[in-house]
C-alpha cells in the first residue's frame, strides 16, 4: 500500500485535530508527531518511507488547519521544518541507538 490519499489523510487528522482545538504550542510537535506516526504504523504493508512520508503528511495537514503561537505564514514552515527531523529523533529512539536506560 503506498501513502494514504487526501481523502485518508483528513479522515484520520480529525481524530488529532480534536487535541488542539484550544490552539497549538511549540512544544505540541511531541504530541503531535506521535500521534501521526502512531496512526500510520498501524497500516499494514506500507514501507517505512511511504509511513515516513504519510505522517508528514498528516502533520502539515494537521499544521494547516489549527492555531499556531504567532503569524501562521512564519510560524507553520518552520514547525514543518522539524517534523521530519522530531520523526527521525523518535525512530532512533526506538532503535535503541541513544543507549538511554542500557544497564552497564
Amino acid at each position: 500500500m503506498a501513502a494514504f490519499t487526501q481523502e485518508q489523510i483528513e479522515q484520520s487528522a480529525k481524530d488529532i485535530l480534536v487535541e488542539f482545538e484550544d490552539g497549538f504550542q511549540f512544544a505540541d510537535i511531541f504530541k503531535l508527531v506521535p500521534k501521526a506516526m502512531k496512526i500510520v504504523e498501524q497500516v499494514q504493508g506500507m514501507s517505512s518511507e511511504d509511513k515516513k512520508t504519510t505522517a508528514i503528511n498528516l502533520i502539515d495537514y494537521v499544521l494547516d488547519h489549527v492555531d499556531v503561537p504567532g503569524p501562521d505564514f512564519i510560524v507553520t514552515p518552520i514547525i514543518k521544518a522539524v517534523a521530519p527531523y522530531v520523526i527521525e529523533v523518535i525512530i532512533a529512539a526506538s532503535k535503541g541507538e541513544f543507549g538511554i536506560n542500557v544497564k552497564s
